[in-house]
């Protein structure tokens, strides 16, 4: 079984602008509505609303 790395940092050398972007769309693509994380929603609304900020700024 592999193990799962939860990286804390996104350092600007391994996510560009648009990298940055597609991996936090992801994170909230496959968090939402997962059985495994409960009690999450207010994250990831908070999430939502960042991406959508970077969106605006960055796309």
């Amino acid at each position: 079984m592999d193990n799962a790395t939860v990286s804390k940092t996104f350092s600007p050398k391994k996510y560009r602008d648009f990298k940055l972007l597609h991996k936090a769309e992801t994170v909230l693509e496959k968090m939402t509505n997962n059985d495994y994380f409960l009690n999450i929603q207010s994250k990831l609304d908070e999430l939502r609303a960042k991406i959508q900020s970077y969106n605006r700024c960055y796309c």
